[in-house]
């Protein structure tokens, strides 16, 4: 559904183009046309299974992964999306490279057509059945990227989409957009069918979770009062610069009551002017948490000091620091599951084979009951027998019944 008069178009236009893949996206988050921006080859591709459009929404998808091309219609459909999307990847290699990128460019997409979250929703969570399978997602729209994806898929392939691929879509897309997803497929059988309704579901779910609320356009939901990177984290130009001791803006000078500071002229003391970093271990900061985050402030560790991570402030460390705890106790919470489901396994299985073990006890009681009956018949034959050879031979009298005649 297109925006209404007066309030911003969310949308956006990008590319990504590397040795692996050449990716062109258009995304418009309340249906519609395109920003005009937009690269014009993406409207003059051949119509194919994931090519759809209506008096709301625009969708042109060709990815060259066919399932995946169906999963992202899906998607975009039930989200209410315009999108278009074109990708010429390496898929002779495999499929990895190009459906990870897709999903990073779809989410980077999202992210710069929601812009600043005010006046939404901000969460979001459905229900999606399609025949046997059922699927749940719930999404926040947090700008801490998280992700828990749960589908149980069985097979190898879908289509030419690798299963493994199918979660890993989803929490590049939870990386590259900021948000924070969970998604689960709570039944289902069928692959083909637990995947196309856990990506329902999750259409759903950020359609609610990015839906504008009337009567509080402007607002922040959030009581942190912000929801942008701006938060806890500096980002900006120099923020990756730590800051010099007795440095003195341009535009406004320090206060102080004395003098001001001799400087050091001294050439072995030169080092002591630059403020040191504080290092943090890979064992303080708990990595490889980090490994499916990027914070901002934070320099990626070069050469041998590989598994450090250096930060400019103690603030940019709480912040980090609260990401990783956060990444834990999502594991945490993720093989307390898988715990709870592996007893229940097991309390089933116990319960089976005591169920058996009663059918086998009782089949052998039976068993037994049948062979006793068997040699009690079998043993008064052989007494009646031997009666008969004994009174044959004389040695034992044989008993004659005396008939008695009654005379009228």
């Amino acid at each position: 559904m297109a925006s209404n008069p007066g309030q911003r178009v969310r949308s956006a236009a990008i590319s990504r183009d590397t040795n692996e893949t050449k990716i062109i996206l258009a995304l418009n988050l309340d249906g519609g046309e395109f920003p005009e921006e937009t690269d014009r080859r993406l409207l003059q591709g051949e119509e194919g299974h994931a090519t759809q459009a209506s008096k709301s929404q625009i969708i042109a998808i060709n990815s060259g992964i066919g399932f995946l091309d169906h999963m992202l219609h899906a998607l975009a459909k039930h989200a209410g999306w315009s999108l278009a999307l074109n990708c010429k990847g390496d898929l002779h290699i495999d499929d990895h490279h190009t459906a990870e990128d897709v999903c990073l460019a779809l989410g980077t997409a999202f992210k710069d057509a929601l812009g600043v979250p005010t006046g939404l929703s901000r969460f979001g969570s459905a229900y999606a059945p399609l025949d046997e399978a059922l699927s749940r997602a719930v999404v926040d729209l947090s700008n801490r990227p998280f992700s828990v994806i749960e589908l149980g898929l069985k097979r190898e392939k879908i289509g030419d989409l690798s299963c493994e691929m199918i979660p890993h879509c989803m929490q590049s897309f939870a990386q590259a957009a900021r948000v924070t997803m969970h998604v689960d497929c709570i039944r289902g059988y069928n692959d083909h069918h637990r995947a196309e309704s856990a990506f329902k579901a999750l259409a759903v779910a950020i359609r609610q979770a990015t839906s504008r609320v009337a009567g509080r356009e402007g607002e922040i939901p959030s009581t942190k009062g912000t929801l942008t990177n701006k938060s806890g984290i500096r980002n900006s130009k120099n923020s990756g610069k730590p800051p010099i001791d007795g440095a003195v803006s341009k535009s406004r000078k320090p206060k102080s009551k004395g003098p001001p500071p001799k400087p050091q002229k001294s050439a072995g003391n030169l080092a002591t002017l630059k403020k040191k970093r504080r290092v943090y271990t890979e064992k303080e900061l708990g990595i490889p948490a980090l490994n499916m985050i990027t914070p901002i402030g934070v320099e990626k560790p070069k050469g041998k000091k590989k598994g450090k991570v250096f930060v400019d402030d103690r603030e940019s460390m709480m912040t980090i620091l609260a990401m990783v705890n956060a990444d834990k106790e999502g594991q945490i919470e993720s093989k307390m599951m898988k715990a709870r489901q592996m007893e229940e396994i097991r309390e089933a299985r116990k319960a089976e084979a005591e169920k058996r073990l009663e059918i086998r006890k009782l089949k052998l009681d039976e068993t037994k009951e049948g062979l006793r009956k068997k040699r009690k018949r079998a043993s008064g034959n052989e007494d009646r027998e031997d009666v008969k050879k004994e009174a044959i031979a004389g040695t034992r009298p044989l008993k004659i019944k005396k008939k008695t005649v009654s005379f009228a």
